[in-house]
């Protein structure tokens, strides 16, 4: 975060004016659109193979599908712009004049969002098991697995900074969108139509702009960098451990 603020502070005659500043809001507002619907598109298919892979336990097909579920997730960024465009361009292309939207790019983060996700739920219910298995067992539910949402709900604080880490991550991600938006400068922002993210702006942008021109490109690296500060802390203070058990009140 030091870098551009240095470099704002060092050259204040290149601040942008009122014009420029519209623009870098449109995009930072873009970049958070398209993660939370990146997420939110994310969060179905990362609950189902969470679960699936909880239920299985400790068997071999789980411990499989555990170790490809981490490959997917460390995938480079460029893999999953090919899947997303072999998986999804073909069908908006119908839908839409030209497949590269908003659309698209929501669709290829909730692409990449997904594994990551999935093994954040899978950490959030395996550190609620401890405390809940008791009260699973004590209404019936199998050790197999089936108190998977109930695990997740005594864990509620890991789960909500699972989100919040993804989100994380899908806010400053630059391939993905970089690669499927668009990048075309709209508002207000339409599913199907393209659209500019800050994360995209700064890698299109920084190879061509001057030095002395570099202020917009700065303010949208500190918007990107205060908002994953943000949504780090944040998340950091929902997954604090608990220190203790609630205290019996019926004494």
């Amino acid at each position: 975060m030091g870098g551009p603020l240095l470099g704002l502070l060092a050259s204040p005659s290149s601040w942008p004016d009122g014009a420029v500043w519209h623009g870098l809001v449109r995009m930072l507002a873009a970049s958070l659109v398209l993660a939370i619907l990146g997420l939110g598109i994310a969060a179905g298919p990362a609950l189902l193979l969470a679960g699936w892979i909880f239920r299985a336990g400790d068997g071999r097909l789980a411990v499989l599908a555990h170790r490809v579920l981490a490959a997917t997730a460390a995938l480079p960024s460029i893999v999953i712009v090919l899947a997303a465009l072999m998986a999804f361009a073909p069908a908006l292309t119908r839908i839409t004049a030209a497949p590269y939207s908003l659309l698209l790019a929501a669709l290829g983060l909730g692409l990449f969002a997904t594994p990551i996700l999935a093994l954040a739920l899978l950490a959030a219910a395996r550190s609620g098991r401890a405390r809940a298995e008791p009260a699973a067992a004590a209404v019936g539910l199998s050790e197999e697995g089936r108190a998977f949402l109930l695990y997740l709900r005594c864990a509620r604080g890991w789960t909500l900074a699972a989100g919040l880490w993804t989100l994380l991550r899908l806010v400053g991600e630059t391939m993905v969108v970089m690669m499927l938006s668009g990048n075309r400068l709209a508002w207000p922002i339409h599913p199907g139509q393209a659209v500019r993210a800050a994360s995209a702006d700064i890698a299109l942008r920084a190879g061509e702009t001057p030095p002395d021109l570099w202020a917009p490109l700065q303010l949208e690296a500190l918007g990107l960098v205060g908002t994953a500060i943000l949504l780090s802390l944040l998340a950091r203070r929902l997954a604090r451990p608990v220190t203790g058990l609630p205290k019996d009140r019926s004494a």
